[in-house]
């Protein structure tokens, strides 16, 4: 799966990017997703004022933009949020998204895992140090950048912040 390399290019927090990761799994051939706040603060464990700031963001950002659907339902119109995506570049890498997306983390750990995976070479190095990497997000995920360290997703050695081979059986 293909993510638009601007997605870890432009200083957005590690929890947008994570949320335009999942838009872009569930997103159709015209790039758009219709699904309502509460269905995807369900599905990523986050409020909905959280949510509503995140889109908000990925709006300014031209990410994404929001359409509104109008549709009849009983004896009156109603309407749903769909988001309309950026449609991929040339340079994107391929990027384990379905994989990353489906781990049992929060969606800040996710969006710093799937960048971390952007800027990494075969080996899984970045050749990045700590503070490099997290000067790239705004604000910095401290917190996520532990638990991932916890959780034997990365670690810190001299060279740089090295991504553990978690997906074996994927590649």
């Amino acid at each position: 799966m293909k993510v638009p390399s601007t997605v870890f290019k432009i200083g957005l927090s590690a929890s947008a990017v994570g949320l335009f990761a999942y838009l872009y799994l569930l997103k159709n051939r015209e790039y758009e997703v219709c699904i309502t706040y509460s269905a995807l603060s369900a599905k990523l464990n986050v409020s909905h004022t959280i949510l509503v700031k995140l889109i908000k963001n990925l709006e300014r950002k031209g990410l994404l933009s929001i359409v509104k659907r109008y549709f009849r339902y009983k004896n009156s119109f109603s309407h749903r949020n769909c988001y309309r995506l950026i449609a991929p570049l040339n340079d994107d890498p391929h990027l384990p998204v379905r994989e990353v997306i489906s781990l049992p983390l929060s969606l800040d750990e996710k969006g710093l895992l799937l960048y971390l995976l952007y800027i990494a070479g075969e080996e899984g190095n970045t050749f990045m140090t700590k503070n490099e990497i997290l000067s790239n997000f705004k604000p910095k995920p401290y917190k996520a950048f532990k638990s991932l360290c916890d959780k034997g997703y990365i670690k810190i050695s001299r060279t740089g912040v090295i991504v553990q081979n978690f997906l074996k059986d994927n590649k």
